[in-house]
């Protein structure tokens, strides 16, 4: 188990070498998921002239219309053997609102989008954000994810994983509303920038 610092200091300083420890074939990889990128749009290489006839486009989205419907995915409940029966009258209407959910979220489209792009990848991540009581769903392009350990390959199983993202100012300050310490992290992150 993980152990972090009490000191804030010392926390830092751990955090920062984590996120550096998890990022550190961040470029490596990037590198490759460009080649892939190219290859799935244009049928070549980046540094080559575009294919004639792109193959690799086409395929890949018949493979994903074959795996993935999103006009007729719905989702059932099963509460499993140890419910007791008096639950089970509260299926259907769970029911509807799982499934209301998923397409009123968008997650219909954001796990086409997903999965899509983990055909060419070889992995795809979709990050889950509650907020005013609604899931938002977003995909996250893998070069921009990291893991402590990528010899290990499930991400339950990992003692830290990064996601590396950006944020506009007013985004961060809105996400920070009613943080007690938002002035002195937004301090901290402008000179954090101003000393790169």
């Amino acid at each position: 188990q993980m152990i972090i610092p009490k000191d804030a200091e010392e926390r830092e300083f751990f955090y920062r070498d984590l996120i550096r420890k998890c990022l550190v074939s961040r470029e490596t990889r990037r590198a490759d998921y460009s080649a892939l990128k190219s290859y799935y749009l244009f049928g070549s290489a980046p540094e080559e002239s575009p294919a004639q006839y792109n193959k690799i486009f086409p395929h890949i989205d018949q493979l994903v219309s074959f795996l993935y419907s999103a006009d007729t995915t719905r989702f059932s409940i099963n509460l499993g053997a140890s419910a007791h029966e008096d639950q089970y009258r509260y299926i259907p209407r769970l029911e509807q609102a799982l499934n209301d959910e998923w397409n009123n979220s968008n997650a219909d489209q954001v796990f086409n989008t997903a999965l899509t792009w983990a055909m060419v990848y070889n992995c795809s991540f979709i990050k889950l954000v509650v907020r005013d009581g609604s899931i938002h769903p977003y995909y996250i392009d893998p070069c921009n994810f990291g893991v402590l350990r990528e010899d290990i390959p499930y991400l339950d199983r990992q003692e830290a994983f990064v996601h590396w993202y950006y944020i506009t100012k007013s985004d961060l300050y809105a996400r920070l509303y009613s943080h007690p310490r938002r002035d002195s992290i937004v301090r901290q992150l402008q000179a954090d920038r101003k000393s790169v």
